[in-house]
């Protein structure tokens, strides 16, 4: 096989998807009802940059002593 040395190689050729739009994934906005309903979905769900719950951070606290994962030189604080 002769290969070519950069982007020699694919001049000349034709993309396969060139030509192709790929439409728009929302064409309408969503309505008021949608957005609350999305709005009620998301309440109370850790979202990246929001620390959890207090319940939620101390559910996690006893579950990590009970492994004994958090205890005396376990702890990464220790």
């Amino acid at each position: 096989m002769n290969f070519k040395i950069g982007n020699q190689i694919n001049r000349g050729r034709i993309p396969w998807n060139k030509g192709i739009s790929t439409p728009p994934r929302h064409t309408t906005p969503h309505t008021e009802e949608t957005k609350l309903k999305i709005s009620l979905s998301k309440k109370g769900k850790h979202i990246k940059g929001h620390s959890p719950s207090e319940e939620t951070r101390e559910k996690v606290r006893n579950t990590l002593r009970k492994l004994g994962l958090m205890v005396g030189d376990k702890c990464p604080n220790w």
